[in-house]
This record gives structure tokens, C-alpha cells and sequence, in this order.
């Protein structure tokens, strides 16, 4: 006899959001041997019967979603323990789970008693890969309720109504302390994106930003400034193993900050002009409780930049920026903590004179 082992249902018409449609019919003789579910742009509950089979290795649940950029709903997919029900259902064999706009708000829901804070954990120990996106704090919430392998591959689309910092937070927070249990994190990279005010963080457990990430969390809806500030200065030490850091496309960011968190950085990558006294941070000096100094960035062998402005023009006259950054550059040799590569890539108004310059305090300008 055969048996039915992997299903997809996808329904391609992009206007049924429009429409009333039924639900999925009941097929529980049908699903119970399912290993592979597929089910995208229907309309579902988590409590339907499709979601029954105890040999599940792959499930993926993608929601037909409207979303309004002023402000998030969750689709009405059922309530947050159904979800966590139908997943403990599958949680022995589940190697693969995918949830995109099907992850229900997590607080107070229409059955009465179901509550957050008295729902249960559910396992997932074969867990490879972890794909959601949905409001930050219901994925959030989610992984809060998931007892996953800490090499598990996490990727996590988190959206914000504007401005609300807080979901963002709250959604990298959580996945630090998942993280914090597994290896620790040796490179970084921050992408911005003006387009939907996207900020994407990819984490490798090893020293280069080469190959699929380990955890990679894309945030909608905050600013690049606030934003990216908001996740370093709320991880606690997340970023202390760093060793390799790169942050592309942010303009304006607190760098003082932001760069303390990363007191192990070994090779700092910028592709855009740093601006707000980045040069400055170069140097940090603290003085700790016990009267001792603290220089931040203890040790910075490579420096890449790209896209750097060597002096800007204001009130008819130069301003010579990279005075500043030689200034700190001679500090750094004279304590002994000297950069020993820079890599300069299309820097704007830049002299032969300057480069001559930067050849005195670094070993290497290339």
C-alpha cells in the first residue's frame, strides 16, 4: 500500500487574499505519515487536522499576508498554543521549520486560560534549520518557547511597527540567549538597507564572514542609528568574542558605543565614511573603578575602509579629517596597540602626501 509522504499546497492566485475561502479540508487518515508539509497562501488554523503526523521531518507554513507598512496585525492563524501544540506534535523527527506571517500573537488570546506565561516549552532536538518572519515580537516569543540545538541555522525576519525599538530588542535579546549556549560568535557583519529601513545582522562561529551564517536576524522598521545601537548596548557581552566585524552601509552611528561592545575586533571592515567622531573611538580610554586606564580596541591589526573622505570643504575652506585619524593612529604606535594593515578603497580627496603620511604610523597601507 502506498503511502503519502510529503505534500504541498500552494495556491498561486495572487487576489484570494481578497476573498473568503475555506479552510483545509480534513485529510487526518492522509497526514498522519506525512514527512515533508508544505503549505502556502491558504488559509489555516494550527489546530487543523493537516497537522497531525508525528513524522514530520520538514514543515513549512507560509501565510498569505497583507502587510501594512503603518502598522502590523498578525494574521489569523489560531492562537499561540495551538501553534505550539501542533509543533510539539512534530517534534521528534522535525528537521526543518519554516514560519512566515503564520506565528500568532503571543499575549492574551479568545481561549480562555492560554495565557504566556503557562505554556510549555516544546523540544526540538533534530532541529537543522530555523526560518520565521513575523512581527519581532512574535518571533521572539516563539523561540522563547523552543528548546533547539544551539548549531541549529537561525534565520529570523522580525518586523516593527515605526519607531518601535523595543520589539526589535527584544527579538535579538532573545536569540542571545539561545546563542549563548553554543559556540561563541567570532564574526559579525551589520548590512543596512534604506529600502524598508532593514537592518540585517549574520553571525559566523568562526573568524570570517565567509560561507552561511550561523544566525543571520533581519529587523524592519527602526533607523540604522537607533537601531543598531539598541542591539549592541542590550546583548550584554554577546559581541566580546568578535574578531572580525563589518558594517556596511550605516552612515550615522554613536561609534564610541557601538565599538566598545567588540573588545576582541581583529579586522574592522567599513565600505561607507564613518561619521559621528569615529576616528576618535579609535582610541577610547576609560578609566575603571579602580583608577586603572581602559583602551577600547586593544589590538586592531586590519583596517578596511572604503568610500573614505580624507577632507570635506566648509565655509570655503578644507576640512583635513584625515589629521584626526593620523592623530589617533600616532596614539595608538606610541602605546604600542598600532593598526598593522590599512586598506583604503576609493577614498574621496585623497593626496600621495597623505598616504605618505599614513605610512608612518601603520606597517602597511595598501
Amino acid at each position: 500500500m502506498y503511502r503519502l509522504c510529503r505534500l504541498s499546497l500552494v495556491d498561486l492566485n495572487p487576489y484570494n487574499h481578497f476573498l473568503t475561502t475555506p479552510r483545509i479540508v480534513s485529510i487526518t487518515s492522509t497526514a498522519l505519515c506525512l514527512q515533508e508539509l508544505e503549505l502556502r497562501s491558504l488559509p489555516l488554523k494550527w489546530d487543523d487536522p493537516v497537522f497531525c503526523s508525528t513524522m514530520l521531518t520538514s514543515l513549512i507554513v507560509a501565510c498569505r499576508y497583507h502587510r501594512n507598512t503603518s502598522h502590523l496585525t498578525t494574521p489569523n492563524v489560531g492562537t499561540f498554543k495551538q501553534l505550539l501544540s501542533a509543533l510539539h506534535t512534530a517534534a521528534p523527527s522535525l528537521e526543518v521549520l519554516e514560519l512566515r506571517d503564520s506565528i500568532p500573537f503571543p499575549s492574551v488570546t479568545t481561549v480562555a486560560g492560554d495565557s504566556l506565561p503557562m505554556l510549555s516549552v516544546v523540544k526540538l532536538l533534530s532541529l537543522c534549520t530555523l526560518h520565521l518572519t513575523g512581527e519581532a515580537n512574535c518571533c521572539a516569543s516563539l523561540i522563547n518557547h523552543l528548546n533547539i540545538p544551539s548549531t541549529t541555522q537561525i534565520h529570523l525576519v522580525g518586523y516593527s511597527n515605526p519607531g518601535h525599538t523595543m520589539d526589535l530588542t527584544l527579538a535579538c535579546c532573545t536569540l542571545n540567549t539561545h546563542i549563548s549556549h553554543g559556540p561563541p560568535i567570532l564574526a559579525v557583519c551589520f548590512l543596512w538597507e534604506h529600502v524598508g529601513s532593514m537592518i540585517t545582522m549574520s553571525c559566523w562561529p568562526f573568524a570570517n564572514t565567509t560561507g552561511k551564517a550561523q544566525f543571520c536576524l533581519e529587523l524592519h522598521g527602526g533607523s540604522s542609528h537607533t537601531t543598531l545601537t539598541d542591539i549592541t548596548e542590550s546583548v550584554g557581552t554577546f559581541f566580546s568574542d568578535v574578531q572580525d566585524l563589518s558594517v556596511l552601509g550605516l552612515v550615522h552611528i554613536r561609534w564610541s558605543a557601538f565599538l566598545t561592545q567588540f573588545v576582541s575586533v581583529r579586522t574592522l571592515q567599513l565600505d561607507m565614511h564613518p561619521w559621528d567622531k569615529f576616528f576618535s573611538s579609535l582610541m577610547e580610554v576609560s578609566t575603571l573603578q579602580d583608577g586603572e586606564s581602559y583602551v577600547h580596541l586593544l589590538g586592531l591589526p586590519l583596517l578596511k575602509l572604503s568610500d573614505l573622505y580624507s577632507r570635506v570643504p566648509k565655509d570655503d575652506v578644507d576640512v583635513e579629517l584625515v589629521d584626526e585619524f593620523l592623530e589617533r593612529l600616532w596614539v595608538r604606535k606610541k602605546c604600542c596597540i598600532l593598526v598593522s594593515e590599512l586598506h583604503l578603497n576609493g577614498c574621496r580627496h585623497i593626496t600621495a602626501k597623505d598616504i605618505r603620511r599614513l605610512k608612518k604610523h601603520v606597517a602597511s597601507v595598501m
